[in-house]
């Protein structure tokens, strides 16, 4: 595997944490002039009002007679949702399988903290991202909505999300860089964690087209060949999990009673049919660069570099999705965008 130096490593988690600053929510190089997705990263007061003001009732007018309007917010929320819904199941998972790794844990603990604390705010994130998801939903039925503290609060979520994906970066640079430099031993929990990680963050650059990452992750490769890789998968899928975890993100919530989840959770699901790591490596496997005749062999590694390059496939697996994304950005502004 190409060794990182450290820094390179800093100059990749500098980026990330840059690129989460700049872009806010910006999705595929799409940057829309006055937008409520291009929230501000900071501490939010959160319901720092407890009654609606006459901002809240055009916004709701507003969202309530454009339902093409509202309909791509409820996508594009519902993505960045599933994003933070799937990245919390493979942090917990990552934690879970270097447990027992106990010297790398002693001796990159910033690493191994950060990574601990990324997934503490996607829980706080995921809430208010809900939040403004049930209210896009309840405009029919529901009058008194808070939807500017709701959209602030949930792009306030999604650009501190951003600027946090630099901490699984830092994650996986320490891995490697130990992986080098202890060879004598297995550590194959060590080696899965990173697996997974790194399917997590290629699957988000692929579908954002962030350049600076699909450069650096070009430069990396798997630690389990396609046997491994297919049964570590397995052990993230989401939906054994989506029940549960939406059902206590909405039990978080403030100002909803009675909120049914049935929409949100088809919609996640279908998320996940298109973006699970499962999927894109099934109609991506390829060899590993110098091993063109054992494509098919279930001992040989998924390539990295050729799953980033194949972008047929890559195409096929994300273009209506990117498209849905960028429809919403352009359509999304409403009274009182910010400028």
């Amino acid at each position: 595997m190409k060794k990182i130096t450290v820094i390179q490593a800093s100059v990749i988690a500098v980026v990330a944490l840059l690129s989460g600053l700049l872009i806010g929510a910006s999705i595929s190089d799409v940057t829309p002039p006055r937008t409520f997705l291009a929230g501000t990263f900071g501490t939010v007061n959160k319901y720092r009002k407890d009654n609606m003001t006459e901002k809240d009732v055009i916004l709701r007018n507003e969202l309530a007679s454009d339902t093409a309007r509202t309909s791509y917010n409820l996508k594009y929320y519902s993505y960045n949702y599933y994003k933070s819904l799937k990245t919390s199941l493979d942090i917990e998972k990552v934690i879970e399988k270097a447990a027992s790794e106990e010297e790398f844990n002693n001796t990159y603990y910033t690493a191994v903290n950060a990574l601990s604390k990324y997934k503490t705010y996607l829980d706080s994130a995921r809430v208010d991202l809900m939040t403004l998801i049930h209210a896009l939903e309840s405009l029919g039925n529901n009058e008194n909505i808070m939807l500017a503290d709701y959209f602030h609060n949930a792009n306030n979520a999604i650009t501190g999300i951003r600027y946090r994906d630099g901490i699984l970066i830092e994650y996986l640079s320490s891995v490697e860089t130990y992986l080098a430099n202890h060879p004598d031993k297995p550590h194959q929990g060590l080696k899965d964690a990173y697996d997974l990680l790194t399917i997590n963050v290629m699957i988000s650059a692929m579908l954002t087209q962030d350049k600076p990452m699909l450069n650096y992750l070009r430069d990396r490769k798997f630690y389990n060949d396609n046997q491994g890789m297919k049964a570590l998968l397995a052990t993230v899928q989401l939906k054994p999990f989506v029940n549960s975890m939406v059902a206590n993100d909405t039990s978080e919530m403030r100002g909803f009673t009675g909120v049914d989840t049935r929409k949100i959770i088809s919609s996640l699901n279908k998320f996940d049919e298109t973006l699970n790591g499962e999927s894109i490596l099934s109609q991506n496997l390829q060899p590993e660069k110098g091993n063109q005749k054992n494509a098919g062999d279930k001992n040989s590694r998924p390539d990295i570099a050729s799953i980033i390059n194949n972008k047929a496939n890559a195409i096929n697996q994300f273009d209506v999705l990117q498209a849905m994304l960028n429809n919403a950005m352009m359509v999304v502004c409403v009274p009182f965008c910010p400028n």
